[in-house]
């Protein structure tokens, strides 16, 4: 199971899928390759092809393209790199959109929401009792109350989905960021 963090930059959407590599924006793809306590960046096409790059790059002996964080406590070779690109995606989902607008876009997109078998309680409760029958779970002792919502691809792949509530209000739910498991 991978690893999730939370992180807030400026104006971009973050989609987090492991320590190491993190998708900051999509379009032209701007990918975080993050190391110990040090990080850089690579631009990209969606075709693949490198636009630029603050990353440290080499070649090695099989002629391999790699990319590594300035002290070189992360690498990644272009075909990871690559790969981590064309992961599975979800369109038209970004931090800070209502929830209700992001359900929409992801069960658009075929996938399934995962009932939880817990007992529900609190925000849990509100939310699954407004038919969102996907939240997993609620913290309520929190100002931002976070929640996590499940989703399933055909795939198998899981989507967590993970939100927060506006000025403690139960009926703002936002998206804080998202990841496959």
């Amino acid at each position: 199971m991978k690893k999730i963090l939370i992180l807030s930059v400026f104006l971009l959407s973050v989609m987090l899928y492991g320590k190491d590599l993190i998708l900051l924006k999509q379009g032209n793809v701007s990918i975080q390759l993050v190391g110990d306590r040090e990080s850089c960046t690579i631009e990209m096409y969606l075709s693949g092809k490198v636009m630029d790059s603050n990353c440290a790059k080499m070649t090695n002996s099989k002629k391999l393209k790699i990319f590594c964080t300035p002290e070189k406590t992360m690498c990644k070779t272009l075909d990871e790199v690559k790969d981590f690109m064309h992961e599975d995606k979800i369109e038209n989902l970004y931090q800070d959109m209502p929830y209700y607008q992001a359900r929409k876009a992801i069960l658009k997109m075929h996938y399934m929401p995962i009932e939880a078998d817990s007992l529900h309680y609190g925000l849990a409760k509100i939310a699954y009792n407004r038919g969102y029958i996907e939240v997993d779970d609620c913290a309520d002792s929190s100002t931002l109350n976070p929640c996590v919502f499940k989703f399933t691809a055909n795939n198998g792949k899981i989507l967590h989905v993970y939100t927060y509530t506006k000025e403690a209000q139960h009926n703002g739910i936002f998206v804080t960021s998202w990841s496959f498991e």
